[in-house]
């Protein structure tokens, strides 16, 4: 499996070696690349079991939100504008806006 550029893995897990159904959350910072992270990276994650996976797309400022994964991806993609705040599934209580973020970046 590709690994992703960020990761979230249940508590407790080695991080030296996270089996990928161990991860909570799967994020893939894109520039270039965002065919194959929206395509092809999604349907393996998806079909490894990560419960939810980001696509960041820095060209177009746009956040895609992957849930529901099964075995040909997800079920569910949401495009957000990044000014969006959004909850990840495994702290929902926990609002990031990422326009926030990546602008501190800059």
């Amino acid at each position: 499996m590709v690994g992703p550029d960020i990761a979230v893995a249940r508590r407790g897990t080695d991080s030296d070696d996270v089996p990928v159904q161990h991860l909570l959350l799967a994020i893939e910072i894109s520039d270039t690349s965002l065919r194959k992270d929206i395509v092809q990276k999604a349907r393996l994650y998806g079909a490894g079991g990560v419960a939810e996976y980001w696509v960041v797309d820095l060209e177009n400022r746009k956040l895609h939100v992957h849930g529901g994964p099964g075995s040909k991806g997800y079920g569910a993609v949401a495009v957000r504008d990044w000014d969006e705040p959004v909850n990840p599934l495994f702290a929902p209580e926990l609002a990031l806006d990422l326009g926030a973020i990546l602008r501190d970046l800059q």
